[in-house]
């Protein structure tokens, strides 16, 4: 029967063991630490609890070197199904003492007694395990001599007698079952006890995680981070185990690091008040909330001025809920344009709630049109829900639904002005749904990402229907892909950009797909080309010169980086339904520098040649010449 045991404690031990090594490789403790408290070794463990908690005494009536039946065990739930095994691993381990004794007092030299004594104390070999380590070190007779000794101790092992050191010992194996599968705060321990039929009982406190603490929390409440990590870690009931634990955090915390809000975070691990009771402290490094931003550029179509100056606000938690807010207000020559967006958390895994309102006016602004007083104005209200499928730190999928609205008007010498789908008043009204689906993916070296985004006109809310020509009713497919990849050689990135457009019908001004400009065609005029479909493709490479510090504003090593790019852009447009524009595709090639002075202060322009020479407007503009630029400013 005994021996029916140990074979299955040996089988069991091997599949825990695998499961250990398996967790083992899963870990990343750049984030994580574990108290020196909690350990796989009971003893360092016990030694920093408090003392009331750590040494009980037992009182064990009866107990002097008794004839022991069997061993007795309590309070794990955890291992219930186990208690024939961990009575084999404690009559193993008895067994195993008599024969080390009996090895010791032949005279087996230290070093061999010494591992065999390893052996025993961290693997919990069962007999033949037991006689294959020995096979190393004796020779065949005594192998044959200490297999009968073996043999004769299993044998008188009911009725086997334990010194209260040998029973501590035991008591310290049992703790030793739990802590190398990884569960570090769950113990065994001798209550007081009358022995009785010869039956030592062993009870086990099984330990549980019993606080979650955030500690540096300036800015960000503590029940936001708690209620970002809670969920994964701290389970109904759950017994605490070290690598559950740590695989749990691998889910959540580099989330939170990629959260605008949060600077820094570090997790540890610590022992509790009490027995088997353990602590989590979070330490944070929070971000400024508020943040005000100034942003010039040439990003805009000369025909309403180039040169853009833009003011932004952003508070990352107005109510405390974890909200942010947005406000942006831009101006050049011809255009006033002013933003607002507010997303509010539905959920901890990134669903949200987004409202988003704009309104800008433009005006001509190019010589031979500027006396006309050809003015567009355009009202645009939108409200949606995003939600995501699947996130974690290397993947992510989410979908969002947002209803928006648009108005626009159109007046040329402050008479309306019907243009491209609008009535006769000069008006046009949108009621458009986009459907959204993203998937991220995070490497070490790699970031991949690809958008759909379909978009369908209503017939509904007013909006604007003619018989012929283009209106409210309409239906578009944006395919986005991006790919960046970190490269060894220099330090250098490479990314690479597809942008796909399919429509079903000639689009309302509005809504045209926009080729030429920094965001799309560089070495072209911002939205030279406007059509209903259209392909845009790059490819360009990312790659560090020199560090160049501007005086005191370049304190730090990383201040003052100075990078540079190289660049191939291409687009091509076509119209349904309707003529083609007079040039379908163009391209271009092209340098960047990129100038980090420090994180509060950054500048690029770029440079590009075009590949396909367009007429030439009559008034200049540098964007004729492929120079984009652009300096941005954090006040605070």
């Amino acid at each position: 029967m005994l021996k029916k045991i140990l074979n299955r404690s040996a089988f069991m031990s091997f599949l825990l063991i695998g499961f250990w090594c398996i967790c083992v490789q899963a870990q990343d403790s750049n984030y994580f630490e574990m108290d020196p408290r909690l350990s796989d070794k009971p003893p360092s463990f016990l030694d920093n609890l408090p003392p009331s908690a750590s040494k009980p005494t037992s009182h064990i009536s009866g107990m002097n070197n008794i004839p022991i039946r069997k061993f007795r065990i309590e309070g794990n739930a955890l291992f219930s199904g186990y208690d024939d095994d961990m009575r084999a691993i404690l009559a193993i381990y008895c067994i195993s003492e008599k024969v080390l004794k009996q090895l010791k007092e032949d005279g087996l030299p230290k070093e061999v007694t010494n591992q065999l004594t390893s052996l025993i104390d961290s693997y919990f070999i069962d007999t033949d395990q037991f006689m294959l380590a020995l096979s190393d070190l004796l020779t065949e007779k005594d192998i044959i001599s200490y297999q009968d000794l073996i043999i004769q101790q299993a044998a008188v092992y009911p009725n086997h007698r334990i010194s209260p050191e040998s029973l501590h010992a035991v008591k310290r194996l049992l703790t030793k079952y739990y802590q190398k599968r990884g569960y570090i705060n769950s113990i065994a321990v001798i209550p007081d006890q009358e022995v009785i039929d010869q039956e030592i009982t062993i009870k086990i406190i099984e330990g549980r995680l019993t606080s979650i603490s955030v500690f540096g929390n300036k800015n960000v409440s503590t029940k936001y981070i708690i209620d970002r990590i809670q969920p994964a870690i701290n389970k109904k009931n759950q017994i605490l185990n070290i690598y559950e634990l740590e695989k749990a955090l691998q889910t959540c915390i580099p989330l939170l690091k990629l959260d605008p809000r949060i600077q820094n975070i570090h997790v540890r691990l610590i022992p509790g008040i009490s027995m088997g009771e353990a602590s989590l402290e979070i330490q944070v490094v929070d971000e400024k909330m508020m943040q005000f931003k100034l942003n010039a550029n040439n990003h805009h179509s000369p025909g309403i001025g180039s040169y853009c100056g833009e003011i932004s606000f952003r508070h990352l938690n107005p109510l405390g809920f974890g909200d942010a807010v947005h406000l942006k207000y831009g101006i050049t020559e011809g255009l006033d344009d002013m933003a607002f967006s507010y997303h509010f958390p539905l959920s901890t895994r990134g669903a949200g709630l987004m409202l988003n309102a704009d309104r800008s006016k433009s005006v001509v602004i190019v010589d031979n049109y500027k006396h006309f007083d050809l003015t567009n104005t355009v009202s645009r209200f939108s409200f949606g829900v995003k939600w995501p499928f699947f996130r974690n730190i290397s993947r992510e999928f989410s979908m969002t639904l947002r209803m928006e609205r648009l108005h626009s008007k159109t007046s040329f010498m402050d008479m309306p002005f019907p243009l491209g789908g609008a009535d006769s008043d000069g008006k046009a009204n949108l009621s458009i749904i986009h459907c959204i689906h993203e998937w991220i993916y995070r490497s070490n070296h790699d970031v991949f990402g690809l958008r759909s985004t379909a978009s369908f006109g209503l017939d509904a809310f007013n909006s604007t229907i003619n018989e012929n020509g283009p209106d409210g009713r309409f239906s578009t497919w944006l395919i986005q892909t991006q790919w960046l990849r970190h490269l060894d050689f220099w330090d250098s990135q490479f990314i690479t950009r597809l942008d796909v457009r399919y429509s079903n019908q000639h689009l309302m001004p509005s809504q045209k797909f926009a080729i030429g400009g920094v965001r799309s065609v560089r070495g072209y005029r911002e939205n030279r080309i406007t059509s209903d479909d259209g392909q845009l493709a790059s490819i360009e490479w990312h790659l560090p010169i020199a560090r160049i510090p501007l005086f005191t504003l370049s304190s730090k090593p990383e201040d003052g980086q100075l990078k540079g790019s190289c660049f191939l852009d291409y687009g091509n447009a076509h119209n349904v339904d309707a003529i083609d524009p007079s040039t379908k595709n163009i391209s271009s090639i092209g340098l960047g520098l990129h100038w980090n002075i420090n994180k509060h202060i950054f500048g690029e322009i770029y440079w590009a040649h075009a590949l396909r020479d367009l007429e030439t407007p009559e008034q200049y503009d540098i964007q004729d010449d492929g120079i984009h630029f652009q300096i941005q400013t954090i006040l605070y």
